[in-house]
């Protein structure tokens, strides 16, 4: 019967018409020198006692800003459609916790997907450079999933690495591209290196083995992008909540025994990967946490924001603030409304304006 059914059946890349080159890549023995194992690695090598104290103190800041700005992003109507629409379309699941609404629970990819969507809501959540949201696509996703481990609820101590493992992630797959370093003009980085991170930070609480360490961000590239164009609309909530989501799917996925391109955050000739997103995207392996590897957040603080505006309104608005506090005389000195003058002023060049926000 099996060699029968050999016979008849066709291998699955003849059935899908796959490009010869990708066939030659899926069919490729998975070594242990590439870029994809070197991240698989670090994911499921990767102790609390690699985080230094620095390290720590920035990332607790972090997720205490971030559950802030989450809990803010709860009262908006772009997160009241996003946890209407799940509790309409979906069974309901006594399992996670969403933000802003006690005894409310769905499943874990559902409430990491609307707390995804509460903590960019308002465009109030941190930033990094080169730029992206990274908290709001890794906190939401491995709350979830600490909600769905009853029986083995993570420490403190291995919250913290799972969290510092996505945000590390993220960072070090966009400095292999000088495109990243700019805004790019086609996907929104959270909606890709946010999915990634989400899943390495998941894969890192599961405990996963260095493969599915690298199959979980392979799944991931997959479910992975968003156009810029809606960078300046409602929907733009919506990329960091299907990051945070997705992220987690996939170390789930994985976890379950998926698999998937064992090259994936490789450049490989002839079949696109992870460079998919980035045209100029030149990838480098990363080091082992045994051999004294230094997570950027050691060198590289996260940026607070002080308004719930995009990055580029943050010239003016300090401005704005800053002279309505002479105007009311909080500051040093008096200024009347006569005094104000037009001059011309500056600021960094964006295609991404911010849009009004309802019910703040």
């Amino acid at each position: 019967m099996i060699s029968t059914l050999q016979k008849t059946i066709r291998p699955v890349w003849a059935v899908r018409g796959l490009h010869k080159s990708a066939v030659a890549a899926l069919k490729r023995p998975d070594p242990e020198d590439t870029v994809t194992a070197s991240y698989g690695r670090f994911i499921s090598e990767v102790k609390p006692q690699h985080l230094s104290s620095l390290v720590l103190h920035r990332s607790k800041r972090m997720v205490l800003d971030s559950i802030g700005v989450g809990l803010i992003g709860s009262t908006t109507d772009v997160f009241e459609l996003a946890l209407q629409h799940c509790q309409h379309m979906y069974a309901p699941d006594d399992i996670s916790s969403v933000y802003g609404r006690r005894g409310s629970r769905l499943s874990p990819t559902l409430a990491a997907f609307v707390n995804g969507v509460a903590t960019h809501s308002m465009d109030f959540d941190d930033t990094w450079h080169p730029a992206t949201h990274p908290s709001g696509a890794v906190l939401p996703a491995v709350l979830a999933l600490s909600d769905m481990m009853p029986n083995s609820k993570p420490s403190g101590p291995d919250f913290l690495l799972a969290f510092n493992v996505g945000i590390e992630i993220q960072g070090r797959l966009m400095r292999f591209s000088h495109e990243a370093h700019n805004i790019p003009k086609r996907f929104h980085p959270p909606s890709v290196v946010g999915t990634m991170g989400s899943a390495a930070a998941c894969a890192r609480l599961l405990s996963l083995d260095h493969s599915q360490c690298s199959h979980a961000l392979a799944i991931a590239a997959s479910l992975s992008g968003a156009p810029m164009a809606n960078a300046a609309t409602q929907s733009k909530p919506l990329h960091i909540g299907n990051a945070s989501r997705l992220g987690l799917e996939a170390a789930l996925l994985a976890s379950r025994g998926l698999e998937a391109s064992p090259l994936v955050l490789d450049a490989v000739a002839g079949v696109a990967g992870f460079d998919a997103f980035y045209e100029d995207y030149v990838p480098e392996p990363l080091e082992s946490p045994n051999d004294g590897h230094v997570f950027l957040l050691e060198e590289q603080d996260m940026g607070f924001k002080r308004f719930p505006a995009h990055l580029g309104m943050h010239w003016v608005a300090d401005a704005a603030a800053s002279v309505h506090k002479l105007l009311v005389g909080l500051g040093p000195g008096t200024v009347s409304p006569s005094q104000v003058q037009r001059h011309p002023a500056q600021s960094p060049q964006i295609k991404v304006h911010q849009q009004a926000i309802p019910r703040i």
